[in-house]
């Protein structure tokens, strides 16, 4: 008899076949990403809808099969935009950017973040809603890398903004867990001993020994397959399978040493395109990664709408999550970016901090710090009020989810349709007007050899006005006086 593990399987693939088949007409017509549609298809086949797929009778809990699918796809996500999608040396040729955008903008996220969650949800404290806030500081890559590798960003914005986004999406999941444990640490013990043990815990152990493997895997590698390669003894197909070998070799192994492995699996990715010989070389047949990454997207999404606490929403009350998933995705980013873009030396004017600010998507990785928040709660903090945090942190993320991927998704969309009915109809609308007023005659110019405009900027010539004059008609006469108005520069 078929278990709902089995049907999730079936109708996942069948939905990631459609998607497949019709993904040029999605992406490159409509300007749609996978996510919208797998977020509501599994919502449909969840428990809520149809209840075809069902977490729960799985046999294992569901904070458990969250996190480490999350994991998983994040992991293989910041190591794909690592090693493929950002240029090599990119977080040390824009390291100022990357800096600027990790630290300063992602606390300003978090302090935003944290204000309005305090605000609009009155049972939380505000080193509580901390909590909240940190599981969606960070932006997500998978929504991100859909964003701007799509038809329209490649058409209109700078590449250069469009590895920013990326980069910053990778790298800011992996920082996302100081955010976390400074609040979780700050609630369970005094402040002197929190900042030391989230010093040596999370500074220490999970960023910085992340850091340090990531960068020393990522060169071992790097060297060992470039040093296969020159005595033929590596496929090129089997160079597309080296990022995510690596990327599951770094879960393993940070995991064990309790340390950052997303971190680490973005690090080694950028090491391993360092000098970019490894893109040139995948680059000739296309990348096998980028497929594998549509496919995990549509996957994960699809999980996160099968899991979709859709009551939990009314019973925390539906407006406030409304107005705060509103102002979260508002408020939250563009403010800082808008703040700080002058000394962003990619960033060039406020139409592009906009763009960088709003596109700062909230997905798979909120998910993914809400169960470790989850988790961690119930290890530091044995009181009630942990209870209290974990019974609202599931609707509040997933709902700023939902809002995030529906906004997000559709904000390239609308962006097309308005730039549309405006080609469309007013600058028609403004150009017959033009031509139906402007009667004025011409001036004649001349300009002296260095370009300025001499003397006679105030002549008007009128030739032959006698025949004009004896004109049948007045627009007879308007239109011989315009084919005898002479202008020259």
């Amino acid at each position: 008899m078929a278990t709902s593990l089995d049907i999730g399987f079936l109708l996942i693939g069948a939905f990631s076949l459609i998607y497949i088949i019709t993904s040029n007409f999605i992406r490159d017509k409509l300007y749609l990403n996978e996510a919208l549609f797998a977020v509501m298809f599994g919502i449909i086949i969840g428990p809520h809808c149809l209840n075809l797929v069902n977490v729960d009778m799985w046999g294992i809990e569901e904070v458990v099969v969250t996190t480490e699918i999350t994991r998983v796809v994040i992991a293989i996500q910041v190591m794909i935009t690592g090693a493929v999608i950002i240029p090599g040396k990119f977080i040390y040729t824009h390291y100022r950017s990357m800096i600027i955008m990790l630290i300063p903008v992602m606390l300003g996220m978090w302090f935003v973040s944290g204000l309005l969650v305090y605000l609009m949800i009155p049972s939380l404290d505000y080193i509580q809603a901390l909590i909240v806030a940190s599981c969606f500081t960070p932006t997500d890559p998978v929504l991100s890398s859909s964003i701007v590798q799509g038809c329209y960003a490649e058409k209109n914005v700078r590449r250069e903004i469009r590895y920013l986004i990326a980069a910053e999406s990778a790298g800011n999941d992996g920082l996302g867990y100081p955010f976390l444990f400074i609040a979780i640490y700050w609630m369970q013990m005094p402040v002197g001993d929190a900042l030391r043990s989230w010093f040596l815990n999370i500074m220490l152990q999970e960023i910085a020994l992340s850091i340090v493997l990531g960068v020393l895997v990522g060169w071992i590698v790097r060297i060992l397959i470039k040093w296969c390669d020159k005595r033929y003894m590596v496929e090129l197909e089997a160079l597309h399978l080296c990022p995510l070998i690596l990327a599951f070799i770094l879960m393993g192994s940070l995991a064990w040493m309790k340390s950052d492995d997303l971190l680490a699996c973005f690090m080694a990715g950028c090491i391993l395109s360092w000098d970019e010989w490894f893109q040139d070389e995948t680059a000739s047949r296309g990348s096998f990664l980028l497929v594998l990454d549509s496919l995990l997207s549509i996957g994960v999404f699809t999980y996160i709408g099968v899991t979709m606490p859709l009551s939990m929403f009314v019973e925390l009350s539906l407006w406030r999550l409304t107005v705060l998933a509103l102002l979260v995705l508002i408020l939250r980013r563009i403010p800082t970016v808008l703040c700080l873009y002058k000394c962003d030396p990619i960033i060039k004017n406020w139409r592009e901090a906009l763009f960088t600010g709003w596109f700062g998507p909230v997905g798979v990785g909120a998910i993914f710090y809400s169960a470790i928040a989850t988790e961690g709660m119930s290890t530091f903090i044995m009181t009630d009020d942990s209870k209290s945090i974990a019974s609202i942190l599931k609707p509040i993320v997933y709902f700023i989810v939902l809002s995030s991927v529906i906004i997000h998704g559709l904000s390239i969309p609308i962006v097309v349709v308005a730039q549309s009915i405006y080609h469309c109809i007013i600058i028609p609308t403004t150009t017959d007007i033009e031509k139906t007023t402007d009667k004025r005659p011409a001036i004649a110019f001349t300009r002296t050899t260095t370009g300025n405009i001499s003397e006679a900027t105030t002549a008007v010539l009128f030739n032959e006005v006698d025949n004009n004059r004896q004109s049948s008609s007045p627009l007879d006469q308007q239109t011989k006086i315009k084919n005898n108005i002479v202008v020259s520069e």
